[in-house]
C-alpha cells in the first residue's frame, strides 16, 4: 500500500483539483462581418459570366472601377426594372470610369437568356456559392439576394454599399455616386 501524501500546509502547494489546468471553453465560430466602405474586395473571388467564362474580381477592378448591382432573380419584374435602369445609365457610368456588372445566384443560362431578351450591354455574373454576395452584405437567407449595388474603385477599394434598395432607385443612386467619384 502506498503511503498517503502529507500536505506541507503551505499555500503554494496545489490541491489535485488545482494542479490540472481547467479546459478552456471551445472558441465560438466568428461570423465574418460584411465588407465595409474602405475595405478591399477579395481579388481572388471567382465568378462565372453569362457566357460561362470564369473571371476573378481582381481582374475586373484591375484597370477600371466597377459597379455591381445584385438582384434576387433574373427576368422578374423588379430585377428587370433595375437591370434596364443600369442599361440606360451604362454610358454615364462608363464615362465616369466604371464598368457595370449584374450579379445573382442565377445559372449562366438564365443570365444569358435575360441579357439577350433585354439587350443588356454589360456582363451578368453568377456567384453560385454566394461567397461574394455574402461578403457584400447582400445575402438574404437561406439563398436569395437582397437587392443591392456596390461601387468599387479601380484597384479594389470598396467605395459605396447600398443594400435593400428599390429597383427604381438603385441605378440612379449608383449613377449619382459615380458622377461625383470619377475614376482616372
Amino acid at each position: 500500500m502506498a503511503p498517503k501524501r502529507k500536505s506541507t500546509g503551505k499555500k503554494d502547494d496545489p490541491s489535485p483539483a488545482e494542479a490540472a489546468p481547467a479546459a478552456a471553453p471551445a472558441p465560438k465560430k466568428a461570423k465574418a462581418a460584411p465588407l465595409a466602405v474602405g475595405d478591399m474586395v477579395p481579388a481572388d473571388a471567382e465568378l462565372t459570366r453569362e457566357d460561362e467564362e470564369v473571371v476573378t474580381l481582381g481582374n475586373l477592378v484591375k484597370d477600371r472601377g466597377i459597379v455591381i448591382f445584385m438582384y434576387p432573380r433574373a427576368n422578374t419584374g423588379g430585377c428587370t426594372k433595375q437591370a434596364c435602369g443600369f442599361k440606360d445609365h451604362a454610358a454615364d457610368l462608363e464615362a465616369a470610369g466604371f464598368d457595370v456588372y449584374g450579379m445573382s445566384f442565377d445559372k449562366p443560362k438564365s443570365q444569358i437568356n435575360w441579357k439577350n431578351k433585354y439587350s443588356l450591354p454589360y456582363h451578368l455574373l453568377t456567384d453560385a456559392e454566394g461567397t461574394l454576395i455574402k461578403a457584400l452584405g447582400a445575402l438574404k437567407p437561406p439563398k436569395s439576394v437582397l437587392r443591392s449595388h456596390v461601387v468599387v474603385a479601380k484597384g479594389g477599394k470598396l467605395l459605396d454599399v447600398r443594400n435593400g434598395v428599390s429597383p427604381g432607385d438603385s441605378f440612379a443612386q449608383a449613377a449619382a455616386f459615380c458622377a461625383q467619384n470619377k475614376q482616372a
